[in-house]
């Protein structure tokens, strides 16, 4: 697992918190969908004001549904996504990704792409093997986290609203679950130059 370290907030420095939710099908997929972080209370092109995402610290949970009961006191989603007492190979993949871009596919998505301040991934690989007296299990669970200080230790600008995409794969035991996810970001207030603006609207016209 990844170590995170705390970045101490400044007094200048803004938290914002947000809840987003996204539901999954019958087979526990949900093909590339996206939220919104309402940021048009601390940026303006006209007035040049932007904000330098700092952090971002997510939390995952399934919603008040009934697969949430394997954990009921907790409300923590399990290690396990998918089905791991299936005979072979399994695998299953939740990614959830900060941008200013909407890709069209979050499997497009790594730590190469433009204008992604964070990705993180949760993944379950387990391959069972059928015997007489039962069944035979090798599991893991690993969690990824690209965060913006890893990604953009330069500071990662934004004059507009922040999407929050996800993608999921073969999440079975949440069949037809929401997925809540909660978002704490740590931003400082900036005032960016006229070139500089100019340059961000001309990605997003370009998007």
């Amino acid at each position: 697992m990844d170590r995170l370290i705390p970045m101490a907030k400044n007094s200048g420095d803004i938290i914002l918190r947000d809840r987003l939710q996204f539901s999954l099908d019958s087979s526990g997929n949900r093909a590339t969908v996206y939220g919104r972080l309402d940021l048009q209370d601390y940026v303006s092109a006209v007035d040049r004001r932007a904000l330098s995402i700092k952090e971002i610290y997510l939390q995952v949970r399934p919603g008040a549904t009934a697969a949430s009961a394997l954990l009921p006191n907790t409300g923590e989603m399990t290690l396990y996504s998918n089905d791991i007492l299936t005979a072979g190979l399994q695998a299953s993949c939740l990614k959830i990704f900060c941008t200013t871009r909407a890709y069209e596919l979050a499997s497009q998505v790594g730590i190469g792409s433009p204008d992604i301040c964070h990705l993180e991934t949760w993944r379950t690989n387990s391959f069972g093997v059928a015997t007489a007296v039962g069944q035979g299990l090798v599991a893991e669970t690993t969690n990824k986290r690209f965060g913006p200080m890893d990604l953009h230790p330069e500071g990662f600008a934004v004059i507009s609203d922040l999407l929050v995409g996800l993608a999921a794969d073969n999440m079975d035991i949440y069949d037809g679950d929401q997925i809540e996810v909660d978002i704490l970001v740590i931003a400082e207030p900036i005032t960016v130059t006229q070139k500089t603006l100019t340059q961000m609207l001309t990605q997003q016209t370009d998007l």
